[in-house]
């Protein structure tokens, strides 16, 4: 072989070990950013769950107004938002939202309400979520309260009740454009179910009159002393709930089953307590079988007929 020719293959195969270390550069800086990426999503993904345990912890222990407060000042302070806000659909000739409680910068500031027309509001609710995460006047210049606020980004998720009804809204709202939508859809979407719990258990609790409320809160406490007494329970549980048709108060408790023969020579409980939901044109029901719960349920239709009394 000439020594031309040799040096030629000494050069083929320098240019061929170039070729492969420029490869093998190119493919570790790629593994190095694939690294990095996924170490980030990491990051954030355990950044968006401190978040979230964090308002879930912060507001468990509220229920009704206290609850609506403490979660969307949680949600400002959590967040980079400058405002939250639950808002309640209120139905009539003009279709409004009344809010709940809002946020602005961590801070509660006075409710209002709004008609729903030309606002990102009717949009969001139509949907499982609505975001728009810059432009938000320019897109709604009617929407007044938008330009009140300075606001440039809007998210939202409709409250809807277990049979689909929307009752309302949880909006976060920014004077920047906003980032991490999924995120935010995801968060909202947790904490959703709570406020739907909670604007039921409010809106339960203002159908009741006082004489109701005083003829349940009675049966409320004749209905654990059974619990007690004659079932020897550990535990109770009373929700109430906003039905339809009307207003139902459950008591459910872990002890042993009873009947009403069981309670004989005690006062007459449970025939009292059917005696003071009839009084008020509801009905009394009780629920108890072999190793299950029992479960005492008064219900009061939305127009409770007194002409029994």
């Amino acid at each position: 072989m000439s020594s031309t020719g040799h040096l030629s293959e000494v050069e083929s195969l320098r240019s061929q070990m170039a070729d492969l270390t420029r490869a093998l550069a190119g493919r570790d800086q790629s593994m190095q950013a694939q690294t990095y990426h996924l170490e980030e999503t990491m990051r954030d993904l355990r950044e968006q769950s401190h978040l979230l345990r964090a308002t879930i912890e912060g507001t468990a222990a509220k229920t009704g107004d206290e609850f609506f407060a403490s979660l969307v000042i949680h949600l400002t302070s959590t967040l980079p938002v400058q405002y939250a806000v639950i808002g309640e659909v209120l139905e009539g000739r003009f279709r409004k939202i009344r809010t709940l409680a809002v946020s602005a910068g961590g801070t509660l500031v006075d409710n209002f309400e709004y008609e729903l027309a030309h606002t990102p509001c009717a949009t969001a609710l139509t949907q499982t979520f609505a975001c728009f995460d810059r432009d938000v006047r320019a897109t709604f210049p009617q929407f007044q309260r938008s330009g009140d606020l300075g606001a440039e980004s809007y998210c939202a998720v409709p409250l809807r009740t277990k049979g689909e009804a929307v009752i309302g809204l949880l909006v976060v709202m920014d004077t920047k454009p906003l980032q991490h939508g999924e995120y935010l859809q995801f968060l909202l979407g947790v904490l959703a179910p709570r406020v739907v719990v909670e604007i039921e258990r409010r809106r339960a609790a203002q159908a009741l009159s006082s004489e109701e409320s005083s003829h349940l809160l009675r049966n409320i406490q004749g209905a654990v002393s059974n619990c007690i007494r004659h079932g020897r329970a550990q535990e109770a549980r009373v929700p109430l709930k906003m039905l339809k048709q009307g207003v139902r108060l459950s008591i459910r408790d872990n002890g042993r089953e009873f009947t009403p023969n069981v309670s004989k020579g005690t006062g007459h409980g449970l025939a009292n307590m059917a005696a003071r939901a009839q009084k008020i044109g509801g009905r009394f029901t009780v629920l108890s079988n072999v190793n299950e719960e029992t479960r005492i349920v008064f219900d009061l239709p939305n127009e409770a007929s007194y002409a029994r009394r």
